[in-house]
């Protein structure tokens, strides 16, 4: 076989039959081999499903295995092996499985029963023969090798190909070099090393089993060498870097499938559609090898490629568990900061009402020089220059205005800190309900990216039921317009996940396009173990959840440090009104001492430096009342009673709003508890319904409508299952903001003493 034609066998996809009919209500069928391949047999194992899937009850295969029917890997025995399977008394169909038979199916007709293949070959490989109905697409290497060019750019690309067919397709591949695949993977790696590839483009590496077709995708992974599997989709969920084709096995073996039906059931050969048609502009990329080779995706590949894996277009950045993002919020978020310096100003402003009541120490020093006209008019009685000295002291002894200043300005002092530990649990629950958003938005992304999988898979099939002639163009065309929503629904899940990021930013003061690795969280978490375990049973339970409530709302309660504050500032306003009472009864006494004296003074006829007398001294005591001040103390007075009731009042309405949130938040837990169940069942019952009505589908036996309907279901119940967890876990964050003590934060001793006093309350009789 020449090159060129071996060339125009393997450049696309197609399924063949040769000779006539074969009406009858059991055919049996030889498959005819090159040589042994753990490929060609899965295929063959798909053709009988889908076989059997599509087959009328009236017809029955029977599948014929000889040993004559292999030629073991020697080319020169495929006319034999063809041969002995077309003479078989048994045989009604021949399926060829490998390019050598194919090929010399393709290039000499036969009298014998129809041959059946399915093969990559071009549009115009079909026989001239009049007894061949070949079905080709146009599938051809230099697309792909040039899609390539495209991923990884301005690097070496070697083809790998299977060893029998290396030297007929090198002149035909539009890469650096070709190299054989060896009989292991190691020893392929070491010949890819050996041609300094660092790309490669894989043709299908026949006797390889799974196993070493996914040790030499990781040897390429391991060595960072892109890779595009000619097998597309298949290969790159197995390992390889990327694909352009979806499930082409399933084409395959599907076609096969369909002509063998067809001509089993008296279609003549010659009577098959010739048209069959692959998506080959889709796009399958496998994350870890993608990065792995040192790729980096453009935007429009990651919206539109189907990613195995979690890919992220701009760097994955570092870990993110819960822990850290509260660390990273309390450390540099800036609401919180402005909380911490409020904290601060109140805790000075307590000292500086302390300083009030302590010594207070003064010294001055002056030096003066008065001029001639001065000393002229006062005949020399004043210096012409003077340097002295004074040092004060004074002492509040009792001011009852002042004390009660500093008690009030420590009580506010007070209430600054239990106000900055409730922003604390605000930023806290805010932290995690972004991180918990975030984590929603990723799997919703996710939800969307795989439903367009589904969708894109489901055309595949329209495609391949409308080159078959089973259906018409209305089902591609639908699935189409499904895609489209998809893609549209996709581009929406992303944004609204880098939005959730920023927003989680934002909460760890970090800069808004920072990306993050996060570390996912569901109800077996660690993080809600003590929650889950002690709540969640007692919420599906009326009793159980009033005594719950109760107790929730009793521990809010004692621990909330908002209603603490209100505490503080009850006292200060009673230390306010006391003291506007008592103010005319009560004296102001303070000591006040001084010293000063005179260093230097020059007079007129005194020499410089003569001393001029001693130091003088003095020393009183001060007491004072305040007996009539024009009606500002009454209004002192009323005005502290009045801030005084509104502290008790904002005491009590904070304690209500605290019951009404703990209540609030214990039925969102309840709710999303029960939803949590629902929805998991819904999801389930969609999954599997979907996977019937995609299994009536292929047969045949539903419609496009009914799959559409099965996957927006399945699509919808899946995200609907993604929602009600996450939202589980946010109001469980709710709860314990409400109550003042995220389980996440307290030790494990801690968190089962609380879940004993939990088990004590809920149930006093155990």
């Amino acid at each position: 076989m020449t090159a060129s034609r071996l060339h125009r066998i393997l450049g696309g996809l197609a399924a063949l039959a040769l000779a006539g009919a074969v009406p009858a209500d059991e055919v049996g069928i030889a498959v005819v081999r090159d040589g042994d391949a753990p490929l060609l047999e899965n295929l063959l194992d798909q053709v009988r499903t889908e076989l059997a899937g599509i087959t009328p009850t009236d017809v029955t295969f029977h599948w014929i295995e000889d040993p004559a029917f292999n030629a073991v890997g020697q080319p020169d025995r495929v006319p034999g092996t063809l041969a002995h399977a077309s003479a078989h008394p048994d045989v009604d169909i021949v399926v060829a499985g490998g390019w050598w038979t194919i090929g010399h199916a393709t290039l000499n007709s036969t009298d014998g029963p129809p041959v059946v293949a399915a093969l990559p070959t071009s549009a115009d490989a079909a026989n001239a023969d009049a007894n061949v109905a070949l079905i080709p697409a146009d599938l051809l290497f230099a697309a792909d090798v040039e899609a390539l060019r495209s991923l990884a750019p301005g690097r070496r690309i070697a083809a790998l190909v299977p060893s029998a067919y290396a030297s007929s397709l090198a002149a035909d591949l539009p890469v650096e070099t070709v190299i054989p695949y060896a009989v292991t993977p190691t020893e392929t790696l070491h010949a890819i090393a050996a041609h300094h590839a660092d790309a490669v483009y894989l043709l299908p590496a026949f006797h390889w089993s799974d196993a070493q077709r996914a040790a030499f995708f990781s040897g390429l992974a391991e060595r960072r060498i892109a890779s595009l599997a000619f097998a597309g989709e298949r290969e790159v969920r197995a390992g390889a870097m990327a694909g352009r084709t979806a499930q082409l096995r399933t084409a395959l073996a599907r076609r096969i499938a369909f002509n063998l039906r067809a001509v089993a059931t008296g279609t003549p050969a010659t009577d098959l559609s010739r048209a069959f048609t692959l998506e080959r502009d889709r796009w399958f990329i496998h994350a870890e090898a993608f990065r792995a080779a040192g790729l980096t995706p453009t935007i429009e590949l990651f919206q539109n490629a189907t990613i195995i894996g979690d890919l992220q277009p701009v760097g994955r950045g570092p870990i993110l568990d819960l822990h850290t993002a509260i660390d990273l919020a309390l450390d540099a978020n800036l609401s919180w900061r402005v909380n911490g310096e409020q904290t601060h100003q109140a805790e000075a402003r307590a000292d500086q009402a302390r300083a009030n009541l302590l010594p207070q120490i003064n010294a001055t020093a002056i030096h003066s020089r008065r001029d001639a006209e001065q000393r002229g008019v006062t005949l020399g009685v004043l210096p012409r220059d003077r340097s002295s000295g004074e040092l004060t002291f004074t002492q509040t002894l009792f001011s009852d205005q002042a004390l009660t200043g500093l008690r009030a300005a420590r009580e506010q002092a007070g209430a600054a800190t239990d106000l900055e530990a409730a922003a604390r649990l605000d930023l806290i629950g805010d932290t995690a309900t972004s991180y918990l958003r975030y984590l929603q938005a990723r799997s919703l992304h996710r939800i969307a990216r795989d439903n367009l999988t589904v969708t894109r898979a489901h055309l595949a099939l329209a495609t391949n039921r409308e080159s078959t002639g089973i259906s018409g163009p209305q089902d591609r065309l639908r699935l189409e317009a499904a895609e489209a929503a998809d893609q549209s629904a996709l581009a929406n899940a992303y944004a609204c996940e880098r939005q959730a990021l920023f927003d989680l930013n934002r909460h760890l003061g970090a800069a808004p396009a920072t990306d993050w690795q996060p570390h996912e969280l569901d109800l077996t978490s660690e993080a809600f173990a003590t929650t889950v375990t002690g709540i969640r049973p007692l919420v599906s339970d009326l009793d159980q959840l009033q005594r719950l409530a109760s107790f929730l709302v009793a521990e809010a309660l004692d621990a909330s440090p908002e209603l603490r504050a209100t505490e503080h500032a009850i006292a200060a306003g009673n230390l306010g009104v006391r003291e506007a009472r008592r103010r005319p009864y009560t004296p102001t006494v303070g000591f006040q001492a001084s010293y000063a004296h005179i260093f230097d003074e020059t007079r007129l006829g005194s020499r410089p430096g003569d001393a001029t007398g001693n130091g003088e001294w003095s020393a009183g005591l001060a007491v004072s009342f305040e007996l009539f001040s024009g009606g500002r103390r009454t209004a002192t007075l009323r005005e502290r009673e009045s801030a005084l009731r509104t502290a008790r009042y904002t005491r009590d309405d904070i304690a209500q709003g605290i019951e009404l949130r703990v209540r609030a938040a214990l039925q969102d837990v309840a709710a999303s508890s029960a939803n949590l169940k629902f929805s998991a069942t819904a999801a389930d019952r969609a999954e599997r319904n979907l996977a019937i009505v995609g299994d009536h589908y292929a047969q045949g036996t539903d419609s496009v409508l009914a799959l559409l309907d099965a996957q927006h279901a399945a699509f919808t119940q899946r995200q609907n299952a993604t929602l009600a967890e996450h939202q589980f876990l946010g109001a469980l964050v709710q709860l314990e903001r409400a109550i003042g003590r995220f389980e996440f934060l307290e030790s494990p001793a801690a968190n089962a003493t609380w879940a004993d006093r939990l088990r004590a309350v809920t149930f006093p009789s155990d």
